[in-house]
């Protein structure tokens, strides 16, 4: 095991109520050529938000708590403990003003999984935000923020939840991963990756680029589960249960995307201009998504299309499609399904 040296101790410190300067303390890793630091850059290693005063009670407001524990790790991971958080306002990830270097560490926010530790969104807001500031995006390619992690908690609302309190919204969050999130019952996007044209006209400048969504459950949101309005590249959406979202399943557009081993379920509405599980889109100004693989997925009982796509050179191939006539609101409407709507070449 490892050793904390007590001899390194002082006589007054060791006298004092058993208080130590951690910094005077050693800590001796148990590794063949590990090198001796001491406790209190150990313990800076990772940084939690009950640290900074968080409860975690499901009634006491932690949002100062978790956003000072944020500014403070500086891309260092931020540990969540098993518990029910509130927040008033959004949490940004973003706690860097700098312009340079291009690429920039990211905020990484770990918690001890889903329905274990909890953050009750109370913004009227989205609860996780990733922001560039304006001088941010005013570089040629903007500053890209590298390496994130969001893993290990549910992000919901509740019954003192004000409207628009919604889920994650990220710009220029490159290289990250969300994995083993729920994102649930929020009153917009679960995942939403937003369009600022005011910026500029080089999306790289808050596009997310490399993106992986794994094991995520994003379900009953009032708009999209996962929705991207900002031409991105090479993301990865797998193993999820992606289901029940007002406005849809997951819509995006980009280039190199893998859409894999995910249940795509009971997504859009009754509404006739529903466009159901999965929509692979262009927009004035973007290119139409091409290299895309869809494969291994269920659809099942999506309203409108189960796969909306307007790309090309996009591979579909191994996915399952279940359509029961489920009926829809007053049981009048039925979510009679395309299995697959096209504009564009796809391999099928």
């Amino acid at each position: 095991s490892s050793d904390v040296c007590s001899s390194d101790l002082t006589t007054t410190q060791q006298q004092n109520a058993g208080v130590a300067d951690a910094s005077q303390v050693t800590y001796d890793p148990p590794f063949t050529g590990a090198v001796v630091t001491n406790v209190e850059a150990k313990l800076a290693q990772i940084v939690s938000v009950k640290d900074f005063g968080a409860v975690g009670d499901g009634t006491t407001d932690d949002t100062a708590a978790i956003q000072a524990a944020i500014d403070a790790a500086q891309g260092i991971p931020v540990y969540i403990p098993a518990g029910r958080y509130v927040i008033t306002s959004p949490l940004e990830l973003n706690f860097s003003t700098a312009n340079s270097p291009t690429y920039q560490p990211a905020t990484q926010l770990i918690g001890d999984g889903q329905q274990v530790t909890t953050i009750i969104n109370r913004s009227g807001d989205y609860g996780i935000k990733n922001t560039p500031t304006l001088d941010q995006t005013a570089q040629p390619i903007g500053v890209r923020f590298s390496g994130g992690q969001l893993s290990g908690f549910t992000l919901t609302t509740d019954y003192s939840s004000p409207p628009g309190s919604a889920g994650i919204k990220l710009a220029s969050y490159w290289f990250a991963t969300l994995k083993n999130l729920a994102i649930n019952n929020t009153d917009e996007f679960g995942i939403y990756v937003p369009e600022i044209l005011a910026f500029g006209s080089n999306p790289d400048k808050y596009s997310c680029g490399s993106l992986i969504v794994d094991n995520c459950e994003i379900n009953a949101n009032a708009a999209w589960g996962i929705f991207a309005d900002m031409y991105s590249i090479t993301w990865t959406i797998q193993n999820c249960y992606i289901a029940n979202n007002t406005g849809g399943g997951i819509k995006t557009m980009g280039v190199g995307h893998q859409i894999t081993d995910n249940a795509i379920v009971g997504n859009g509405s009754s509404a006739a201009t529903s466009e159901g599980g999965l929509v692979l889109t262009t927009k004035t100004g973007a290119g139409a998504p091409e290299n895309v693989i869809v494969r291994d997925n269920e659809f099942d009982n999506n309203w409108g299309s189960h796969i909306y796509h307007e790309g090309y050179n996009c591979w579909f191939y191994q996915n399952r499609f279940i359509q029961d006539a489920t009926t829809g609101t007053g049981g009048i409407d039925y979510r009679n399904s395309a299995i697959m709507y096209q504009i564009g070449r796809a391999h099928v």
